[in-house]
């Protein structure tokens, strides 16, 4: 998140948001996904253009990057939500909300002067059902910690 939004200094992305979810409420919404782009593996187009023109919740994985910006082995989700989706996720799904900008400048700086106590927010895998690895074509490689 800090490369997409350029550590906090692209136009109007100068603020960066932690936004904590239930499991149950991430496991919801990639339930409700509809992947932006068509996996023949998994449905006819048509199908697949029917459920993407209807949803509220998209998927989209995109190559995910370091702190200098250069792209990792693997992905990155991003999960667009709209309509009675959205109104779940604002009422429901959220557990907390934190402004991190400060720490985001702050681990910026740190990285520009290759200081050695550079940090980033600490990641978890998060284990999903079997039917959603199928769902999203989601390798065995990508729900290891080594990436």
């Amino acid at each position: 998140m800090m490369y997409r939004s350029g550590w906090a200094e692209k136009e109007n992305q100068n603020r960066i948001l932690a936004i904590e979810i239930s499991i149950s409420g991430f496991s919801e919404l990639l339930e409700l996904g509809v992947l932006t782009s068509y996996d023949s593996r998994i449905e006819s187009e048509h199908e697949w253009r029917t459920q993407l023109n209807t949803s509220e919740v998209r998927i989209q994985w995109d190559p995910d990057h370091g702190p200098t910006g250069e792209k990792l082995k693997r992905r990155a989700v991003q999960i667009g939500i709209k309509g009675t989706a959205l109104e779940r996720f604002n009422n429901s799904f959220i557990k907390s909300v934190t402004d991190i900008t400060d720490f985001v400048k702050e681990q910026k700086a740190n990285l520009d002067q290759d200081k050695e106590d550079f940090c980033v927010i600490h990641e978890n895998i998060v284990e999903v059902s079997e039917s959603l690895k199928h769902k999203y074509s989601i390798p065995e490689a990508f729900t290891k910690r080594e990436l």
